[in-house]
């Protein structure tokens, strides 16, 4: 919940409504910061007796800047949603109702990409199971069984055994959307949190813990970082451009889909040698291609050194190249709006898939050196942010250039590191 101590309290008069029932009083508008806003809880009268908390935030994702403006909509919130209760609409919203007009419009965090992940859970294996259970009917012994069910209907489909990790994504998705309805003052409390996964389906072992994890988790050192741009610089199946990604993606830690959304015009400093992040590439039902926010929603100046710089700029003239040969190469993303030139992007100028980049395009780079380990793509952007700590042990700098918070990276990177120095710790030199 939000903190209500040391904030800037408004009071609003309420006026009179047009509809019967009408309240008439005084509401507590409290300022909670310059980026979230206003908040505003309130208790609605219901139809068959006692009251109901809501909470609301008034902010600069809902276009208000303003005291005025947060009093305005704060007075027509309480009207709108006290006429709600009174035609009995208030009391409770069916999880569907609730995920299409709040979670999705209102929830502080979608546009990330772990909210994408989500939403692509809720529209395929939650919504259409159980969309139509009012919030208040969902019990931990109904969203035990939901999940326990969850894996019965997977096998049946897939004659596969769903796995621990897949299940408990189901179990992530739903924890969000249930802990938003706690905050916005739908359900008192989130149940979800209390499903153990693991009681459904037993963790894998240590070991497979670990080789499961290598995929996203794992960083080359630096002679296997070295010994794959050997490689592909040696390799005629590799193209120039395929070269240019890797060096760009492993000298500055970009997240893929963040490499995706590079332009020359706007990502591009080369006076003082940085790139400039503030989108990414994702995809809808309705759009194959569209700039986002990135991930954290954080802006950040990426600083790039000599090897980096040689590669964007030879990347530059491929474009340049393909630019000159045909006059309609370029993207943009709504009719009308500026044509772009992607610093990676296909023949005729669209940017890629994230998903090519890492099923398609990773794995043959990668195996062109059959020397270093089969890690994902994204193991370029832990490869990173690890020899750059190991350069310079300076954690919250490097944090802030690969967008990450301190905490994030402290869990992701130094553990690591302090594992590997235990490993290092129990070598004996003098046998």
């Amino acid at each position: 919940m939000f903190r209500t101590s040391d904030v800037m309290i408004h009071h609003i008069d309420l006026i009179k409504n047009d509809w019967s029932g009408f309240i008439m009083g005084t509401l507590n508008l409290r300022k909670i910061s310059k980026k979230q806003g206003w908040i505003l809880q309130y208790r609605f009268e219901q139809p068959e007796g006692g009251t109901k908390l809501r909470t609301k935030r008034f902010g600069k994702q809902e276009n208000i800047r303003t005291i005025r403006e947060a009093k305005r909509a704060a007075n027509r919130w309480v009207q709108e949603t006290q006429q709600a209760f009174d035609q009995g609409r208030g009391d409770s919203p069916t999880l569907g109702a609730f995920i299409n007009n709040v979670w999705r419009k209102e929830h502080p965090n979608r546009g990330t990409a772990t909210f994408e992940r989500y939403t692509s859970t809720v529209d395929s294996q939650i919504i259409p199971l159980i969309g139509k259970k009012r919030l208040n009917q969902l019990s931990f012994r109904f969203l035990n069984q939901f999940l326990i069910d969850a894996t019965k209907r997977y096998t049946k489909l897939t004659h596969k055994q769903l796995s621990h990790s897949g299940l408990y994504n189901y179990k992530r998705a739903l924890s969000n959307i249930l802990t938003f309805a706690v905050q916005t003052g739908y359900i008192e409390k989130n149940n979800m949190r209390h499903v153990s996964v693991d009681k459904i389906i037993p963790p894998a072992n240590e070991q497979d813990k670990i080789i499961n994890s290598s995929t996203t988790r794992n960083a080359y050192t630096q002679i296997e970082l070295q010994t794959l741009m050997d490689d592909l610089k040696a390799s005629p199946k590799v193209r120039q451009w395929e070269l240019n990604f890797v060096t760009v993606m492993a000298g500055t830690g970009l997240r893929d889909q963040e490499m995706a959304a590079l332009d020359f015009k706007h990502s591009v400093n080369w006076e003082e040698n940085y790139l400039w992040i503030n989108k990414a590439i994702t995809a809808t039902k309705e759009k194959a291609k569209l700039f986002k926010t990135t991930k954290n929603r954080v802006h950040r100046r990426v600083y790039f050194n000599e090897t980096v710089r040689k590669a964007l700029l030879s990347q530059y003239k491929i474009i340049q190249a393909r630019a000159a040969k045909n006059p309609d190469y370029g993207w943009c993303m709504d009719e009308g709006a500026e044509k772009l030139f992607m610093v990676f992007a296909h023949g005729d100028g669209l940017p890629y898939r994230v998903s090519y980049l890492g099923s398609k395009l990773w794995p043959k780079l990668r195996d062109t050196s059959p020397m270093i380990p089969k890690y994902s793509l994204y193991s370029l952007r832990h490869t990173y942010a690890t020899l750059a700590y190991h350069a310079n042990p300076d954690a919250e700098a490097i944090a802030a250039s690969i967008g990450d918070t301190l905490e994030t990276f402290a869990k992701h990177y130094l553990h690591t590191m302090d594992s590997v120095q235990r490993k290092i710790g129990q070598v004996n030199f003098f046998e």
